[in-house]
């Protein structure tokens, strides 16, 4: 998860990257390591540009997005179709 972070600080400037779902359980000993290697493999541009935290909706993280996704797709149909 580390090199998918480290590289995606390199494309675009993010400033937090929220961890949430079923990986949010694990807590603060997952943000530690994710943070200790993101920072071995980041670039010198991004030191201290950005933080890793645990997400506040936790593992309702993944229905809400479901549900947001659904919801873009259906005014898609309704406005195109």
């Amino acid at each position: 998860m580390s090199i998918a972070i480290a590289n995606l600080l390199c494309l675009i400037p993010i400033e937090r990257v929220a961890i949430g779902g079923g990986f949010s359980k694990i807590g603060k000993p997952l943000i530690d390591r994710i943070k200790k290697y993101t920072k071995e493999r980041e670039f010198i541009s991004n030191i201290d540009r950005y933080d890793i935290v645990l997400c506040e909706l936790g593992d309702a993280v993944v229905l809400k997005g479901a549900v947001l996704l659904a919801s873009q797709k259906v005014k898609e149909v309704i406005l195109v179709g």
